[in-house]
């Protein structure tokens, strides 16, 4: 009898493991998780397609106003006529955009600053891991509402201010996972054959970080809607007349009892998004997680 080797055929290459996402996506919290967030992400980018009126027109006529749920306005009306599924998906829009755009900002710098901390060592290391533990002493809603006082109204100054409160936590994340990874046997075989400093973090630092970036990332991506909604709930968020999920439902709250759609259907689109990302998150770390694969 002959075996594979001796009839000169390789034996078959052992199959590939899954990826993160495909891990993510069997799980039944990620596969809820990627359908809500679906839903919204498409909902948000198709918002002048989907919205059955422009979120800013005004109808004051008798019969108008207060309206609930019709054929016409899916969510009904508000105080001044305005189609609030409108409003909603819109609300979205924005608030996706913040929270992605915020949370973009915060991974890049927090990489470059965690990855150089945990390269160089040294007196850089310990500054700015004092200055990164101050920051984290706040609390991060309190913090959020300073920064964005001071830099004004407005989205540039909430999508700072989002940003600003995240990268110390990101910083923390990349510096840990660099430290982990220096110590590994392939980073030690590539100082010995003389591999640049830049040459190792572009091609062994940062893609071996990527999976527990993108899980904190998801998570940030939650709070990062929950501290838009709070700021402009407390009007530090983008001015009136615009659509914002938490400015609709402080507009909304006086008038609670006489049209409660008002503050429902804002608060719906807060508690799907949030619990998407949430949901991303738990199963990301499940994922990455070898002790909760089962």
């Amino acid at each position: 009898m002959t075996d594979a080797t001796s009839q000169g055929t390789a034996a078959p290459a052992p199959p590939r493991p899954p990826g993160l996402f495909a891990r993510v996506a069997r799980s039944w919290t990620g596969g809820i998780g990627l359908v809500l967030i679906g839903l919204v992400a498409a909902s948000a980018l198709a918002a002048p397609l989907l919205s059955p009126a422009d979120p800013l027109a005004q109808q004051l006529s008798a019969g108008t106003i207060f309206q609930g749920p019709s054929a016409a306005h899916p969510f009904g009306t508000d105080n001044l006529g305005r189609d609030v599924l409108s409003r909603v998906l819109h609300g979205m829009r924005f608030s996706l955009g913040v929270a992605l755009a915020s949370v973009g900002i915060a991974v890049a710098i927090g990489l470059v600053a965690g990855t150089l901390a945990g390269t160089l060592g040294g007196w850089w290391d310990r500054a700015l891991m004092r200055l990164v533990d101050s920051f984290l002493a706040f609390p991060v809603l309190i913090l959020a509402i300073a920064i964005s006082v001071a830099l004004g109204r407005g989205a540039g100054g909430v999508i700072l201010a989002i940003a600003f409160v995240n990268i110390p936590v990101f910083t923390r994340l990349a510096r840990a996972q660099t430290l982990k990874i220096e110590q590994a046997q392939y980073m030690t075989a590539a100082v010995l054959m003389g591999s640049s400093l830049p040459m190792r973090i572009l091609r062994h630092t940062l893609p071996n970080m990527l999976n527990p970036v993108l899980v904190q990332a998801s998570v940030a991506l939650s709070f990062a809607v929950l501290i838009e909604s709070g700021l402009s709930f407390l009007g530090l968020g983008i001015p009136a007349p615009a659509p914002s999920l938490g400015l609709m439902i402080a507009e909304a709250k006086a008038y609670i009892a006489l049209a409660p759609h008002m503050v429902a259907f804002p608060s719906l689109a807060i508690v799907v998004t949030v619990l998407g990302f949430n949901l991303l998150g738990d199963a990301a770390g499940d994922a990455t997680d070898p002790r909760r694969r089962g």
